[in-house]
């Protein structure tokens, strides 16, 4: 796993091992450069995150003769331990990888192979595919609170919560679904609960309606309505908390293609869009109650004219929040180097 904070992807896979270790594993999570174990058989056991943009199929960046962890790949693949799957079943690798091989080869292409994947134990990775256990984090620890959001939604994480994130989820979407469909359990009462919904209807959606501000009035009244029904209903002691929507960064940012929405990276100008923003706000206060109240928390990552500043963001594109700026908490122990016991990497890295 890369060890930039700034990195929403390893951000992920952070939380994941802060969840592993709240639990009682006493974790070392494996990330690149300086703090990069070679040697994955000096631990019992090897928890392994798949990345938060797992899309069914191995994509290698530069192919299989310019990928550049092609060495963290082969140490991974000599790993005779236990093996854990976070969240997903473990991919098969092997037969992708195998078919790449076959292809190349089969063209007779040898010198597009690059030397050390020769070098992957692929025997050994049949059989950690085989035998992998699959594992939620979200399931280690019934907690009591839960916060569930967009892809946004991990930077509310904190120990003593679970956490549910769904990236493209827009708020439309959820209210749709029913947002109790978000909750990560069905095994808990839970007495604290938060939703971080509404940057990608922001950011997309609401300015592609025929009356964008009345749309975006009555999407906040449906949250309101949709969260205050849960409280009711659940006896909840402690307001429901509603993120307010992230402040809009300037339109020069780069956004990758999975970001975008019908060819496009956001619908609406700057100016549109942030006062689509700021007319959900108003319309959140309006309805605050017992039942449900606004979390607002990002004016101090506002610029001095407004926009989000790249400076808190994921470098070096993207739209999400870099880990040091998270509401609640930064796993910042995780960026200095530790000497424990058991092991979470991402072999595919960044």
């Amino acid at each position: 796993m890369a060890k930039n904070i700034a990195s929403h992807r390893s951000a992920q896979g952070i939380i994941y091992a802060d969840q592993l270790k709240q639990s009682g594993v006493d974790i070392t999570v494996n990330m690149s450069l300086e703090y990069y174990r070679e040697d994955f058989n000096q631990f019992d056991e090897l928890y392994v995150y798949h990345g938060n943009d797992w899309f069914g199929h191995l994509n290698l960046f530069g192919g299989m003769k310019e990928f550049p962890h092609t060495d963290n790949f082969r140490n991974f693949s000599r790993f005779k331990g236990k093996v854990y799957s976070l969240i997903i079943p473990f991919p098969d690798y092997f037969a992708d990888l195998q078919h790449k091989i076959k292809l190349t080869t089969a063209r007779g292409q040898y010198d597009d192979i690059q030397k050390l994947w020769w070098e992957v134990d692929w025997e050994n990775l049949k059989r950690i595919q085989d035998t992998a256990e699959t594992i939620n984090p979200n399931e280690l620890i019934l907690y009591e609170n839960a916060a569930m959001g967009d892809s946004h939604g991990i930077c509310m994480y904190r120990p003593g919560w679970m956490i549910n994130s769904v990236p493209f989820k827009t708020l439309h979407g959820a209210i749709g679904m029913g947002l109790e469909s978000f909750l990560p359990s069905d095994k808990v009462e839970f007495k604290r609960l938060e939703y971080y919904f509404g940057n990608i209807d922001v950011r997309h959606h609401l300015m592609r309606q025929p009356d964008p501000e009345q749309a975006t009035r009555e999407l906040v009244n449906k949250y309101f309505d949709a969260a205050l029904e849960i409280a009711n209903r659940r006896g909840l002691t402690h307001p429901i908390a509603i993120y307010e929507p992230l402040p809009i960064e300037n339109v020069s940012r780069a956004i990758p293609k999975t970001g975008w929405y019908e060819k496009t990276p956001f619908f609406g100008t700057w100016e549109e869009r942030d006062n689509i923003r700021n007319i959900f706000i108003d319309e959140a206060l309006k309805r605050q109650s017992r039942g449900a109240e606004l979390f607002r928390w990002n004016e101090k990552l506002k610029n001095n004219i407004g926009e989000l500043d790249f400076k808190y963001m994921e470098k070096p594109k993207s739209i999400h929040l870099s880990r040091e700026f998270y509401p609640h908490w930064q796993g910042m122990e995780y960026n200095a180097p530790i000497n424990q016991t058991s092991s979470i990497m991402d072999f595919l890295n960044e």
